[in-house]
């Protein structure tokens, strides 16, 4: 059976959580003070790994991706997403906020099956 977007989605259809990715519909920065303005948010609710803490071998696939010090590792599915995964989002999971600190996307006959996220810096 071919892995798939859709089958990693059925799968975490039975056995992930539900969680939220917050993006933000634009922001700003001002170099002169480093202060940086968040834009509108918007909610997207899907269905993920449950974060866990990273081992070493969890850690070896992202050697140069500068997340060496992630808190928590989890993966969603490419299907159905309304957004790409980027560092700086919100992920949202049992009254915590993380900060996705890296993306790795995982590939299966060249297409984008899965988001590896490591997250970090706990907002909440």
């Amino acid at each position: 059976m071919a892995i798939t977007a859709a089958r990693i989605l059925e799968i975490l259809e039975t056995y992930g959580v539900d969680a939220v990715f917050r993006t933000y519909a634009s922001t700003d920065h001002d170099p002169a003070t480093g202060d940086v303005t968040l834009g509108a948010t918007t909610n997207h609710t899907h269905k993920a790994i449950p974060p866990y803490s990273p081992g070493r071998a969890d850690m070896a696939r992202w050697v140069g991706d500068g997340i060496q010090g992630a808190q928590a590792l989890t993966a969603v599915s490419s299907a159905g997403l309304a957004f790409t995964p980027a560092v700086g989002m919100e992920f949202i999971y049992d009254s915590k906020t993380w900060r996705i600190t890296g993306v790795n996307p995982v590939r299966y006959k060249g297409n984008v099956v899965m988001y590896e996220l490591a997250l970090g810096g706990k907002v909440a």
